[in-house]
């Protein structure tokens, strides 16, 4: 696998460097997907003579990868990016002032979910795999109810 990807890799910097394209191996990471749980050592994949970084979890377009594809790592990020906004929102509602319920209703809708749904089409399998992950986006949605109706902390979220 090693040698078939440098191989590539040096076909790919020459037609680069033949086309005007800068490839800078500094920025360039690898991360290798396996199911194996077991450490391995290799050999460095190289590009222009210098060693690339293999990583455990890389971000690419706002999606984090890990090298199982159990997408525990992107789907907490997401759940803490919402919960932040959500706080936000805190910040202009109250019991007897702020948003109406309508318009916290709408925020939800069109701030929250887009934040938490991110490229859910990749990972919406492991929500039926796994509770730990349900419970995370379940919390978040409790936290937009309880905002949203000005319930009770210790309401049910099927009520909410």
């Amino acid at each position: 696998m090693r040698d078939i990807t440098n191989r590539y890799l040096k076909i790919i910097d020459k037609w680069c460097s033949d086309n005007g394209v800068k490839l800078s191996s500094i920025k360039t990471k690898v991360i290798i997907f396996s199911t194996l749980r077991k450490k391995y050592t290799m050999n460095p994949i190289l590009l222009k003579g210098q060693p690339l970084e293999i990583l455990k979890e890389v971000k690419y377009l706002g999606v984090t990868y890990d090298c199982h594809l159990c997408w525990n790592v992107h789907i907490k990020n997401k759940c803490k990016r919402a919960t932040r906004l959500l706080h936000m929102c805190r910040n202009y509602v109250a019991k007897t002032w702020g948003l109406s319920p309508a318009r916290l209703g709408w925020l939800y809708k069109q701030v929250i979910v887009p934040t938490l749904s991110y490229s859910c089409f990749v990972w919406i399998h492991r929500i039926e795999e796994t509770a730990n992950l349900r419970d995370m986006l379940s919390r978040v949605q409790k936290i937009a109810s309880l905002q949203i109706t000005g319930g009770f902390n210790k309401s049910p979220n099927i009520t909410l």
